[in-house]
């Protein structure tokens, strides 16, 4: 009887056994690769998301990706056992001597993108190809939520032309506005070209990511560099934004907005756009750190940098940067800085080199400071001319307001010139009675005009007039 019922609960157990090991959880290194074979190789990144979705991790997992053009699309879920730990990698085969490219051509809304990261955690897509064949759409890499990615070392290829504003192409843009994206995101080192939309990071007041950090990357692009939305701690570090299209494309915006925590923007060089950058908080607690940034040839922002009369930002730092700007519009600021106080400390505006040339008659703030306290403003340059002999009483050297009082700011060894026929510098009377213009000294004015300082109501002809 005993030996008849193992007879019988044999070929159970067997079953048990070999539904176990098919499901095993997934760890270590694999390969993709169409002509490879065995239990370690899937033959489509399509295969190897279906195995991961099936039996889950329980360590690190990496897909080293053989050479060759994979005609498919790569959506990633949600994985079971995903961590910080336990992360997953799609990257080239360090023995490849050709690109591993994964494209597709979507047809619509429905299926535009050649990478989906699909509400998916702790996934890291490295050194490959990424492109599409579409006409119309052609996003490269999607997002729905998703959580703790790291996009690295991509070559990333879209399908713009000409003067294309369509965020359908575009090389990371959300494919639906909930749930928002969050944790760490690190997108650092990769060559991207011909997409309308570049950096597209998308959340909300309720929920973003922890930390935003885009390092290290080449962007060519024909409308949006960077669109930054309630991402928190922001870290725009050592990128270069090219805008295509030449003189013809008027475009070209680069937005970090609604920061929280320490946004820094440093060592980045903007060629060509409309917008160098335009930055703004309105919650409190923010600090601004702008450093060593190098913009040409920008046509209506230089760096714009607000915050709010109710949220001010509690310390900035603003140094080292050269802005050139060749207005392609009637209207322009070269550094605009407005509502910090000293909550974190002495703010410092120091060693930055603005120049603004203007074609044709414009409004132009070189330097435009606004409601600043605790703030040392020390060895900048600040300075307005036109290269084609035009010229403009709407411009300035320095354009200065405040509102309630502000007496804690310092001016030295700075220089504010204007050559095009306004003054080289304008304070207000809001900024007079607020006292944020109190205490200057070793700064040097230059104007065309008999009266190149403007002091609250009176014109000031000389350095004795003004003091």
């Amino acid at each position: 009887m005993r030996r008849n019922l193992l007879k019988a609960l044999l070929p159970i157990v067997a079953f048990v056994v070999s539904s176990v090991s098919a499901l095993a959880q997934m760890s270590g290194t694999y390969t993709i690769n169409p002509s490879g074979s065995g239990t370690s190789n899937y033959t489509t990144f399509t295969a190897a998301v279906a195995a991961l979705t099936t039996n889950g991790v329980n360590g690190a997992v990496v897909f080293n990706v053989s050479q060759g053009t994979y005609t498919e699309q790569l959506t990633l879920p949600a994985i079971t056992g995903a961590s910080t730990t336990n992360t997953i990698t799609f990257q080239a085969n360090p023995a490849n001597t050709a690109p591993a490219e994964i494209t597709y051509s979507p047809t619509g809304t429905t299926d535009n993108w050649t990478v989906h990261l699909n509400q998916t955690s702790n996934v890291i897509i490295k050194g490959l190809k990424i492109t599409s064949g579409g006409t119309t759409y052609g996003r490269l890499i999607a997002y729905t939520g998703s959580s703790n990615i790291r996009i690295e070392n991509n070559t990333m290829v879209g399908i713009s032309t000409g003067t294309s504003t369509s965020n359908l192409s575009s090389a990371f843009y959300y494919n639906a506005t909930t749930p928002y994206p969050s944790g760490t995101w690190v997108i650092k080192g990769n060559s991207i070209t011909n997409v309308a939309y570049g950096f597209y990071m998308y959340g909300s007041s309720a929920g973003s990511m922890d930390t935003l950090r885009i390092q290290n990357n080449t962007l060519d692009c024909y409308y949006y560099g960077l669109y930054s939305y309630y991402a928190k701690n922001p870290k725009i570090i050592g990128n270069t934004f090219n805008k295509l299209g030449g003189s013809s494309n008027i475009y070209g915006y680069n937005y970090v907005y609604y920061p929280t925590g320490n946004a820094e923007f440093k060592n980045n060089t903007i060629n060509g756009f409309r917008y160098g950058c335009y930055m703004y908080a309105s919650g409190g607690s923010q600090t601004w750190d702008v450093q060593d940034n190098v913009l040409d040839e920008v046509g209506y922002y230089g760096l714009y940098m607000s915050n709010s009369s109710a949220g001010r930002a509690e310390k900035v730092t603003v140094k080292n940067n050269n802005i050139n700007m060749l207005l392609n519009s009637t209207f322009a600021y070269g550094l605009y800085l407005g509502y910090v106080d000293g909550a974190q400390g002495r703010s410092e505006v120091s060693n930055n080199m603005v120049n603004v040339d203007m074609p044709t008659t414009a409004t132009v703030y070189t330097f435009y400071p606004y409601a600043l306290d605790s703030t040392d403003i020390y060895y900048n340059t600040f300075a307005v001319q036109s290269s084609a002999g035009a010229s403009g009483t709407s411009t300035y050297g320095m354009y200065g307001g405040s509102t309630g009082t502000n007496a804690g700011t310092k001016w030295r060894n700075n220089i504010f010139a204007n050559s095009v026929g306004g003054p080289a510098a304008n304070i207000l009377a809001a900024g007079v009675t607020s006292g944020m213009f109190s205490n200057m000294n070793y700064n040097l004015y230059y104007g065309t005009t008999s009266n190149p300082v403007t002091w609250g109501a009176t014109s000031c002809g000389s350095l004795s007039a003004l003091q």
